[in-house]
């Protein structure tokens, strides 16, 4: 985003930027799905299957794990329609007020919801998982670990998804640097961070993404 000429370090501008980007296809269509919309009428892109009624169990095939990633984009963008409405209500320069009595008012009907949806922007997969960051406003993630579910795989899963998008984010850095410059990049990262993850992606994803070519195999030591 940086390269593209975005350099804001606000949470809000890079989420809204990051969604017009999927919007656009900047990201792989395993990645590319969004929700828009206003709140009770809530479209769920690039999922045909979402609308089914999603399982308390393990995705076991294709319509479960899309059926859940719709439910879990609803109700994350439920959530943040929710939060913004008590922004715009508690500031009085925009709170929506009573055309009788002039206050700010308590219900909401459909026609206002609408009014505030350009401030949602976009619903995508990097707002599923702010939703599991930990701060002082956000503890969502200790329903997670609280809950009768294999921890182990959830956290697997989840590391796996951080890489996979890592991986893109790198691999756009190398072509707008230039591989070579990345690659010396990546030489000169702080020794902790040396022959490790960065490197593996660079080697896996990075390289043969932009020289089209198959990843070189990896040499060990022998026994």
């Amino acid at each position: 985003m940086y390269t593209t000429g975005v350099r804001s370090n606000n949470a809000q501008v890079i989420r809204r930027e990051v969604g017009r980007l999927v919007v656009k296809n900047a990201y792989p269509r395993p990645v590319s799905f969004y929700a828009a919309g206003a709140y009770g009428d809530f479209n769920i892109h690039r999922l045909p299957l979402a609308g089914y009624k999603a399982g308390l169990h393990i995705a076991s095939q294709e319509i479960d794990a899309q059926a859940q990633i719709g439910q879990f984009l609803r109700t994350t963008r439920k959530q943040t329609a929710i939060a913004v409405r008590q922004q715009v209500q508690a500031n009085p320069n925009t709170a929506i007020r009573s055309q009788k009595t002039g206050k700010p008012l308590d219900k909401w009907t459909a026609s206002h919801w609408q009014q505030i949806t350009w401030r949602l922007g976009y619903t995508t997969i990097f707002d599923l998982l702010g939703r599991l960051r930990i701060s002082q406003s956000s503890r969502e993630i200790e329903r997670y670990v609280e809950a009768d579910i294999d921890f182990k795989l959830f956290h697997s899963s989840l590391l796996s998804i951080v890489s996979y998008l890592n991986g893109i984010h790198e691999t756009y850095v190398a072509k707008a640097l230039g591989l070579a410059r990345y690659e010396q990049l990546v030489r000169e990262l702080p020794s902790h961070l040396q022959a490790g993850f960065v490197q593996e992606r660079l080697r896996t994803r990075v390289q043969p993404t932009l020289l089209g070519a198959e990843p070189a195999p990896e040499l060990k030591m022998a026994a």
